[in-house]
């Protein structure tokens, strides 16, 4: 699917604009898992607020999750390329679980 391939091409390029990206959830990135479970991974790897989390599980279309973490991650690579600063280490470590 398009939308899959540009989030997983947009979280791997902001992942290496702040450093590298686990080895763990880069193979489960590999394996293309279903949308819905990558927006997950996503949000949860992006160090979002609480609040901005569960407004994310709380859209029932996975397409517009998808979608809301694609204008993120551009606005995160936006920001890096024009050299902003104060952003968290990025993504955090992926947990174990």
């Amino acid at each position: 699917e398009p939308r899959l391939s540009e989030l997983v091409t947009l979280f791997r390029r902001v992942s290496e604009q702040h450093g590298s990206l686990d080895p763990d959830l880069s193979s489960l990135l590999e394996r293309a898992p279903p949308l819905g479970t990558l927006t997950d991974l996503i949000a949860h790897a992006l160090g979002l607020p609480p609040a901005f989390k569960q407004g994310l599980l709380a859209e029932t279309r996975v397409d517009r999750r998808a979608d809301i973490l694609v204008e993120i991650l551009q606005q995160i690579a936006d920001r890096h390329s024009s050299g902003s600063q104060g952003l968290r280490p990025f993504p955090p470590p992926f947990s174990t679980n």
